[in-house]
Protein backbone atom coordinates (compact mmCIF):
# COMPACT_ATOMS: atom_id res chain seq x y z
CA UNK A 1 0.00 0.00 0.00
CA UNK A 2 2.97 2.31 0.25
CA UNK A 3 2.69 3.14 -3.43
CA UNK A 4 -1.12 3.27 -3.27
CA UNK A 5 -1.37 0.56 -5.88
CA UNK A 6 -4.52 0.21 -7.97
CA UNK A 7 -5.95 -2.79 -6.13
CA UNK A 8 -4.93 -3.95 -2.68
CA UNK A 9 -5.81 -7.31 -1.18
CA UNK A 10 -5.08 -7.99 2.47
CA UNK A 11 -5.64 -11.32 4.14
CA UNK A 12 -5.01 -13.29 7.27
CA UNK A 13 -4.42 -16.99 7.38
CA UNK A 14 -3.88 -19.79 9.83
CA UNK A 15 -1.71 -22.67 8.78
CA UNK A 16 -2.22 -21.91 5.09
CA UNK A 17 -6.01 -21.59 5.44
CA UNK A 18 -7.32 -18.18 4.40
CA UNK A 19 -9.49 -16.74 7.18
CA UNK A 20 -10.45 -13.32 5.86
CA UNK A 21 -9.76 -11.16 2.83
CA UNK A 22 -10.14 -7.41 2.30
CA UNK A 23 -10.13 -5.91 -1.16
CA UNK A 24 -9.85 -2.20 -1.83
CA UNK A 25 -9.35 0.12 -4.77
CA UNK A 26 -7.39 3.34 -5.05
CA UNK A 27 -9.97 6.13 -5.16
CA UNK A 28 -7.80 8.12 -7.57
CA UNK A 29 -8.81 5.60 -10.23
CA UNK A 30 -12.46 6.56 -9.74
CA UNK A 31 -12.32 10.30 -9.22
CA UNK A 32 -9.82 13.11 -9.27
CA UNK A 33 -8.97 12.74 -5.60
CA UNK A 34 -5.57 14.09 -4.60
CA UNK A 35 -5.77 12.65 -1.07
CA UNK A 36 -4.53 9.15 -0.35
CA UNK A 37 -7.90 7.42 -0.14
CA UNK A 38 -9.11 3.87 -0.63
CA UNK A 39 -12.54 2.43 -1.26
CA UNK A 40 -13.07 -0.76 0.70
CA UNK A 41 -14.82 -3.04 -1.77
CA UNK A 42 -15.05 -6.27 0.20
CA UNK A 43 -14.47 -7.90 3.56
CA UNK A 44 -14.95 -11.62 3.02
CA UNK A 45 -14.78 -14.48 5.50
CA UNK A 46 -15.59 -18.00 4.29
CA UNK A 47 -18.96 -19.16 5.63
CA UNK A 48 -17.67 -21.89 7.98
CA UNK A 49 -15.31 -19.39 9.64
CA UNK A 50 -17.78 -16.53 10.24
CA UNK A 51 -18.63 -15.31 13.72
CA UNK A 52 -15.13 -16.05 15.08
CA UNK A 53 -13.70 -12.54 14.79
CA UNK A 54 -11.57 -13.11 11.68
CA UNK A 55 -13.22 -10.28 9.72
CA UNK A 56 -12.79 -7.93 12.67
CA UNK A 57 -9.11 -8.79 13.02
CA UNK A 58 -8.34 -8.31 9.33
CA UNK A 59 -10.28 -5.01 9.18
CA UNK A 60 -8.53 -3.76 12.33
CA UNK A 61 -5.14 -4.62 10.81
CA UNK A 62 -6.13 -2.92 7.54
CA UNK A 63 -7.16 0.22 9.45
CA UNK A 64 -3.84 0.23 11.32
CA UNK A 65 -2.01 0.01 8.00
CA UNK A 66 -4.13 2.86 6.61
CA UNK A 67 -3.25 4.92 9.69
CA UNK A 68 0.43 4.18 9.22
CA UNK A 69 0.30 5.56 5.67
CA UNK A 70 -2.31 8.26 6.49
CA UNK A 71 -4.92 6.88 4.09
CA UNK A 72 -8.66 7.52 4.50
CA UNK A 73 -11.06 4.66 3.79
CA UNK A 74 -14.58 4.76 2.34
CA UNK A 75 -17.06 1.88 2.33
CA UNK A 76 -20.66 1.32 1.27
CA UNK A 77 -21.58 -1.39 3.81
CA UNK A 78 -23.69 -4.17 2.38
CA UNK A 79 -23.98 -7.76 3.51
CA UNK A 80 -23.13 -10.22 0.76
CA UNK A 81 -22.99 -13.91 0.10
CA UNK A 82 -26.17 -14.61 2.08
CA UNK A 83 -24.50 -13.16 5.17
CA UNK A 84 -26.87 -13.31 8.15
CA UNK A 85 -25.80 -9.92 9.59
CA UNK A 86 -28.41 -7.15 9.61
CA UNK A 87 -27.67 -3.76 8.07
CA UNK A 88 -27.88 -2.15 11.53
CA UNK A 89 -25.35 -4.62 12.96
CA UNK A 90 -23.10 -4.11 9.94
CA UNK A 91 -23.22 -0.33 10.42
CA UNK A 92 -22.36 -0.77 14.10
CA UNK A 93 -19.47 -3.08 13.16
CA UNK A 94 -17.93 -0.35 11.01
CA UNK A 95 -18.71 2.38 13.54
CA UNK A 96 -16.73 0.48 16.20
CA UNK A 97 -13.74 0.99 13.91
CA UNK A 98 -14.29 4.75 13.66
CA UNK A 99 -16.17 4.77 10.36
CA UNK A 100 -18.83 7.50 10.27
CA UNK A 101 -21.77 8.07 7.95
CA UNK A 102 -20.71 10.37 5.13
CA UNK A 103 -23.11 11.18 2.29
CA UNK A 104 -24.77 7.76 2.15
CA UNK A 105 -21.54 5.81 2.69
CA UNK A 106 -19.15 5.40 5.59
CA UNK A 107 -15.78 7.11 5.90
CA UNK A 108 -12.86 6.46 8.21
CA UNK A 109 -10.35 9.27 8.45
CA UNK A 110 -6.83 8.09 9.03
CA UNK A 111 -5.47 8.72 12.50
CA UNK A 112 -2.18 10.50 12.35
CA UNK A 113 0.21 8.33 14.34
Amino acid sequence: MTGLDDVFNFSTDLGGKQLAVISSVNMRNICASTMPTRILTSVHVPRPLRGQGHGSRVLDAFCELADQYVVDIYVDPRPHDACPISMLDLFKWYERRNFVAFGGIFRRTARRI
